[in-house]
């Protein structure tokens, strides 16, 4: 094919999708401002989330009479709570090498 029918070629095809299926670019259109929409939305309901989680957080490090939280809540229920410690990466005989 000739360059120069390129440019016909491609007039046929966007007068096939744009003109005679105006109807489905518009829906396509209205779908995608609608999940720009609702995107906007859950990122604004999830910061004000962790704006409240942050702010209880803070509330309970820095109040002055401390209170110890023995359960929490998670997605199986109540927990006890509890806390990984690493391990010691110095040992109790390490310190006490013998030298020769």
């Amino acid at each position: 094919m000739p360059d120069s029918d390129w440019g016909e070629v491609i007039k046929i095809l966007v007068n096939q999708v744009f003109v005679d299926n105006w109807v489905l670019i518009f829906l396509l259109f209205i779908s995608n401002l609608f999940w720009a929409v609702l995107f906007k939305k859950m990122k604004g309901l999830y910061q004000s989330e962790i704006d409240r989680l942050s702010e209880i957080r803070s509330e309970l490090m820095h109040k002055k009479n401390l209170v110890s939280i023995d359960e929490h809540r998670s997605s199986e229920g109540d927990c006890e709570e509890q806390y990984v410690l690493p391990p010691n990466r110095q040992s109790p005989d390490a310190s006490k090498t013998k030298k020769k």
